[in-house]
């Protein structure tokens, strides 16, 4: 572990990278974002909504009122996996089998297996 200052923030901007590294960006980006996030300012997210308007590249956002970085209520994680699997499949050229039916399924099983859960009970509107 590093604990000299330089070593620290050259840390930081690994995960939170400076502003010209969106110089070449063009690919569409989905922006999930708590509004109390305290791990990464709300303000950070506006910014970069603010950079990637200003150069064309295509952007989808989720606000979450009142939700920490982790997102603490099952019905945001819902939301938010509701959020990323519309945005893949608006945006990617997937075969038809691909479906948000089915990643939702996916991810309940990585659930089930991660909370050791025999089953997961969930609705798809």
């Amino acid at each position: 572990m590093c604990e000299r200052p330089a070593c620290i923030i050259s840390g930081l901007r690994s995960i939170n990278p400076e502003p010209h590294s969106i110089v070449n960006w063009r690919s569409p980006v989905l922006l999930i974002h708590g509004d109390d996030d305290r791990n990464v300012p709300f303000e950070q997210t506006i910014d970069l909504i603010e950079k990637l308007r200003a150069q064309n590249v295509a952007f989808e956002e989720l606000i979450i009122p009142d939700e920490i970085h982790d997102l603490l209520r099952w019905s945001d994680w819902i939301r938010a996996y509701r959020a990323a699997t519309e945005f893949f499949d608006r945006r990617l050229a997937a075969p038809a089998e691909i479906t948000s039916e089915n990643v939702l399924r996916f991810i309940a099983g990585k659930i089930c297996c991660r909370y050791q859960l025999s089953t997961l009970t969930y609705r798809v509107r």
